[in-house]
């Protein structure tokens, strides 16, 4: 009977330790708002680690002024982030953005973007 006391004490301290790291959104977002006069139209975002930017968020379409997109994040990690604007300058405007658990909203503006090719 006292094994199984211990065992039950075991089993409950386990569940209730495991509880404590549920999060009911497990994800972060990233929401890029374009506060420029200029249009984006492209958008990379990459692990600091990663030497490829991969894919273009928008894919096919554009960020105009005024608009603004949301990119969900699966994992915990520290990111850099990359435009294009309608003139075909590349342009990386972050540098080691700390996304975990949380949202971030991030503004495009005309000093973000003129400082970026001075």
């Amino acid at each position: 009977m006292k094994r199984f006391g211990l065992f039950i004490t075991a089993l409950f301290f386990s569940c209730s330790m495991s509880c404590i790291f549920i999060h009911d959104d497990p994800h972060s977002t990233f929401t890029i708002i374009n506060d420029s006069d200029y249009s984006i139209y492209e958008i990379y975002l990459t692990p600091v680690d990663t030497y490829d930017w991969g894919p273009n968020l928008l894919g096919r379409d554009i960020l105009y002024s005024g608009e603004s997109m949301t990119i969900d994040l699966l994992e915990c990690d520290y990111y850099n982030v990359q435009i294009v604007d309608e003139y075909g300058l590349p342009c990386e405007l972050l540098d080691d953005i700390y996304l975990c658990f949380d949202d971030e909203f991030w503004r495009i503006t005309n000093y973000t973007l003129d400082a970026c090719w001075e």
